[in-house]
């Protein structure tokens, strides 16, 4: 029987699947400039090589250490604008790159020194199912027009949604480009098209629910179990310093939160508890933006009335489009046909 597939591994694999597809002359047209390296470029002025790499943060200030994996090794900052750049910066190399250990054996192979994939590079912009209407005219009649409206753009004009898709359809690649994106403030606008200039500063915070749903057993759902779950993986990762500057950013309303993976929470009273506590934790910081990703079967309308809904109250649905759709409209956008 073979081992089920985590929702990582499925979009990796789609991934790699899509770009078996494309001729050398599409993918340079796809990533121009792209070239292989063994550095990870996470913003302008923060690099990040590889395990055990040194990054840094154009945030006005100066920062050097090394990462391992996810985990800061360096000196401790001076203060808190330091700790939050230096948060910033582990986590748009984390979120910046896309390792295909499991899937490519040569990535597998420790002396080859294979560099994972910059996500930028490879990133196709996802849309949903909804259309935006337009009024246009031709030289005879008016007309309407229907455009798909992109994940980003239905982040941008929603504070909070839940936003579905099929395995492997990009959801957690989707919250990875967007946190990546928010963690060099000076380059969203280049990441993130669209991105309200107003907020090129928010600050984004990632919580995999995979991770938190480890946590719950004998407790209460609440804000403060999902904030010291918060603090505990800083803390894990070498970033204690940086708890303060964020608990004030979501004091501020300066934050988007992300949950990824309710579909991967097993049973219904973890379901229950991951509902109960991400409600209390958007009670205590409502001034915040918030995104939460499942799949789609995962994320129904009870067919029981008598039965419990365990979606989130007050969150606006939005659901991937098929991913070869996506990959059809970038094509088409840079004059490619297939």
């Amino acid at each position: 029987m073979a081992e089920p597939v985590s929702e990582r591994e499925a979009e990796l694999r789609q991934l790699q699947e899509l770009l078996s597809k494309f001729s050398p002359d599409e993918l340079a047209s796809l990533m121009p400039g792209a070239t292989q390296t063994t550095a990870t470029n996470i913003g302008s002025g923060a690099i990040a090589q590889g395990e055990g790499s040194t990054v840094a943060s154009n945030q006005s200030i100066a920062i050097s250490g090394n990462v391992y994996g996810d985990v800061y090794q360096g000196p401790a900052p001076k203060d808190g604008k330091e700790a939050l750049a230096i948060y910033r910066a582990v986590l748009a190399y984390s979120t910046g790159r896309l390792s295909l250990r499991g899937l490519d054996m040569g990535a597998s192979d420790a002396s080859r020194k294979q560099a994972p994939l910059d996500l930028a590079q490879i990133y196709i912009d996802l849309d949903t199912t909804n259309f935006d209407r337009h009024a246009g005219e031709t030289l005879s009649e008016p007309l309407v027009i229907y455009t798909p409206v992109s994940a980003l753009e239905a982040v941008i004009n929603n504070r909070q949604l839940v936003l579905l898709g099929d395995p492997g359809s990009g959801k957690s690649t989707f919250v990875n480009r967007l946190a990546c994106g928010l963690a060099e403030p000076s380059t969203v606008s280049h990441c993130l098209t669209g991105w309200p200039p107003t907020e090129t500063n928010r600050l984004p915070v990632l919580v995999v629910l995979r991770d938190y749903a480890r946590t719950i057993q004998g407790s209460e759902p609440s804000c403060q179990h999902l904030w010291s779950f918060i603090k505990e993986r800083l803390e894990s990762q070498n970033l204690s310093a940086a708890i303060e500057p964020i608990d004030q950013h979501l004091e501020d309303g300066k934050a988007l939160v992300m949950f990824d993976g309710l579909d991967e929470i097993p049973t219904c009273e973890q379901r229950r508890f991951v509902r109960d506590a991400v409600t209390t934790f958007r009670q205590r910081y409502p001034k915040n933006r918030y995104l939460l990703t499942c799949r789609i079967v995962s994320y129904q309308e009870q067919g029981d009335p008598n039965e419990e809904d365990l979606r989130i109250a007050g969150f606006p649905v939005f659901t991937l489009a098929p991913f070869d759709d996506a990959r059809s409209t970038a094509l088409s956008r840079l004059g490619i046909t297939n």
